[in-house]
């Protein structure tokens, strides 16, 4: 009788629970209801940084559309040659993902613009901060799109529902309507210097439009005036400063100087920060590829070696005068094991 009593209450535990197994997913987050608050804006935003992260920094993406295949860089033994030939695939992850990726975040950044007005527990000045970081780094995108495509697809309303059709907008039009817009507004909103390390300011955004103007073809002596104000202002007004020496600019133990004007930051959460920035990995040689003397070490970092520089880069350089040279690369690696059989005077035994 206990075994069949059990078993009743069992059964009737779940009849009459299955009206309150209700689903309420947490990794979904609608627009509707959280955009709208001040948590939602703030963690959008967030996202709006976090995506640079994705195709500029963790991997080799954006630096071999725009470095390989020039006359200062070639792909290295581990680099894709395809670059290098000029016949690269369009469906190329490579390229797909500078796409992809940049879509991603102008779509959130469009998402903060739409948003932003209707949050009530927000003051109207960090409306207006947050508003100036999405718009500039949503120009910073559709820069790169531009500048690796020309004509793309342009869009300042997020997307609702799967779009099956796009536009091919001419690169005048979104410089015009999107890039310089955004621009400006940042330029007119984002502050001298901001809280939190990482984000960008008023300074960075007068940067980056005196670099857009030098590079519009269009521009003229009026855009060049202007061009060469705003870099006199990140110049003379900020608080960024050239380094006393070269090497302190990337030195690793120097990551937070006054010379770095703005910098993607990653997380020091392993969970949170993707594959962390490798940028510094991708031109390390194979200095640990069966040469006597030479394992691999945390000093000298992972030998990816997906870049290398021509020989037209390497004689821009006269070592003897050029602070550059030493502060830019190394050619000379101390063994880390002993031997007998040192290769050549630029691994020198320790």
């Amino acid at each position: 009788m206990k075994k069949i009593f059990l078993t009743s209450i069992m059964f009737l535990s779940l009849f009459f629970s299955c009206d309150i197994l209700e689903e309420a997913p947490k990794t979904v987050l609608p627009p509707d209801g959280y955009y709208n608050t001040k948590t939602g804006i703030e963690t959008l935003v967030n996202a709006c940084y976090a995506r640079l992260r994705s195709f500029s920094a963790s991997t080799t993406n954006l630096l071999q559309l725009t470095e390989q295949g020039t006359d200062l860089f070639e792909a290295g033994v581990d680099g894709d040659v395809n670059f290098d030939t000029y016949n690269i695939s369009l469906t190329a992850g490579q390229i797909t993902k500078v796409w992809e990726e940049c879509y991603i975040g102008i779509n959130a950044c469009n998402n903060v613009t739409y948003f932003i007005n209707s949050v009530s527990d927000m003051s109207d000045s960090d409306k207006k901060l947050r508003e100036a970081e999405a718009r500039f780094l949503r120009a910073y995108m559709y820069y790169h799109l531009i500048m690796q495509f020309g004509d793309v697809h342009l869009s300042l309303e997020p997307t609702v529902g799967v779009q099956t059709e796009a536009n091919r907008t001419a690169v005048a039009q979104i410089l015009d309507e999107a890039i310089y817009p955004d621009l400006r507004y940042a330029v007119e909103n984002l502050p001298a210097q901001q809280t939190d390390y990482g984000r960008i300011d008023v300074y960075g955004a007068k940067f980056f439009l005196s670099y857009v103007l030098l590079s519009d073809e269009r521009s003229g002596k009026v855009e060049f005036e202007e061009a060469a104000q705003l870099a006199s202002s990140v110049i003379n007004e900020s608080q960024y400063t050239l380094q006393e020496t070269r090497d302190m600019v990337f030195n690793q133990d120097n990551d937070m100087n006054k010379e770095i004007i703005w910098s993607l930051q990653f997380s020091e959460d392993e969970s949170l920060r993707e594959n962390g920035n490798q940028t510094h990995l991708y031109f390390v040689p194979k200095y640990d590829a069966n040469i006597p003397g030479m394992t691999r070490t945390v000093e000298y970092g992972r030998p990816y070696a997906r870049f290398k520089p021509t020989q037209f880069m390497s004689d821009l350089y006269d070592s003897s005068i050029d602070s550059r040279y030493q502060a830019y690369w190394r050619d000379t690696w101390y063994a880390t094991t002993a031997t007998d059989n040192y290769p050549n005077q630029n691994i020198i035994p320790t």
